[in-house]
């Protein structure tokens, strides 16, 4: 009911308003959190999964409630409080109910179509609102969730949000933490949609190859710097977050291409003139990060991954890029027996991956 109510809980005597207006929206970040931990511990059961999805109406009403009172600067193109520095409770109970949302979302799967429509106009400010980066962060992760949950339920309100991340990509005012996160969500997307996804190729490749060229290389690293100072470190992470990034858009949408079982076989969209350009700039891009000593753990999962997505979502004809680059082999290899195999999910990203290319490559 605390998080529900618009009410100010007077705490202590003798304060102001205002201040158990802040108190108030704090306590209701503190409660969708909480619900946040609870519903991910009863969703790991069966018996209790079931408890929860009887409440997921009520759940989600108590969140809309909260952020209809949380988003008013969001919703009227004002600036929220906490970007000017001197009030963070709005933005954080903002984020952490969107982050409730997400999980919920999670749990009651397909069936959180009938919130969407009155979610949406809260995702959609979310995601306009580069001037937090926090905010908009948080607001592209939740449309993955829902992506995951709801697949092709989603595709009404896809426009809308391809059309607002790529605006945000071309934004010099975008935070730059918050781009990988906008390529991984193409891919999410895409997974969601599936072949509906190829009227927005057009769109998403061309960011994609530009992120792909800024970060693929580390003699172009130093231009991703936020200024001439930053260190370089710093600028290496950035760099390998981005790659993250280009790489699950890449996976996400060669999955979503790949025909479902009993589904026919129809002409893959990357294989048309206009678009295998780009998938030569990918298999480019992909060799300069496989030859990159310094990437991580992380980056070589991913890529180790992206590979083998591309083999089992391509094949036949990604045959001969495999054939023609053998970049992949030595990658590979460092992964499964070499100095990147220490880490369990990069060996068996990687033997999964070889599983599936050196049988293309020997056909």
């Amino acid at each position: 009911q605390a998080a529900e109510s618009g009410t100010p809980v007077a705490l202590e005597p003798n304060v102001s308003a205002q201040m158990e207006a802040q108190r108030n929206m704090e306590l209701q970040g503190l409660l969708c959190g909480t619900l946040q931990v609870i519903m991910t511990r009863l969703a790991e059961k069966d018996d209790t999964i079931i408890y929860l999805k009887q409440f997921a109406d009520h759940i989600m009403a108590s969140f809309l409630q909260v952020l209809q009172l949380t988003s008013k600067g969001l919703l009227d193109g004002s600036q929220p409080a906490a970007v000017n520095g001197d009030d963070k409770s709005q933005p954080t109970v903002h984020e952490e109910c969107m982050l409730a949302i997400g999980t919920l979302a999670s749990v009651v799967g397909p069936e959180f179509e009938k919130y969407l429509s009155h979610l949406f106009v809260y995702i959609d400010a979310g995601l306009k609102n580069i001037r937090d980066k926090d905010v908009c962060t948080v607001t592209v992760g939740v449309v993955g969730d829902i992506c995951r949950a709801m697949e092709d339920k989603i595709l009404p309100f896809c426009d809308k949000i391809m059309l607002v991340l790529l605006e945000d990509l071309r934004s010099p005012d975008l935070h730059r933490s918050v781009k990988p996160g906008m390529l991984s969500c193409f891919g999410e997307i895409a997974l969601a949609v599936g072949p509906n996804y190829e009227k927005y190729l057009p769109y998403a490749l061309p960011v994609l190859t530009s992120a792909a060229m800024m970060c693929g290389s580390p003699t172009r690293h130093r231009e991703l710097a936020a200024s001439e100072t930053e260190d370089d470190e710093d600028v290496a992470e950035y760099a390998n977050n981005l790659r993250v990034g280009v790489l699950e858009a890449y996976s996400g949408m060669m999955q979503g291409f790949k025909p479902k079982p009993g589904e026919p076989e129809k002409p893959n969209p990357f294989f048309r003139p206009e678009i295998v350009s780009y998938l030569n700039e990918y298999f480019k891009f992909c060799e300069d990060v496989a030859m990159d000593s310094e990437k991580t753990h992380e980056v070589a999962k991913t890529l180790a991954g992206s590979l083998g997505d591309s083999a089992d979502c391509l094949k036949p004809h990604i045959a001969t890029a495999f054939k023609q680059k053998r970049f992949w082999q030595g990658f590979l290899q460092d992964c499964i027996t070499g100095s990147l195999s220490v880490d369990d999910r990069v060996n068996s990203t990687a033997q999964w991956a070889q599983s599936i290319i050196v049988p293309l490559v020997s056909s």
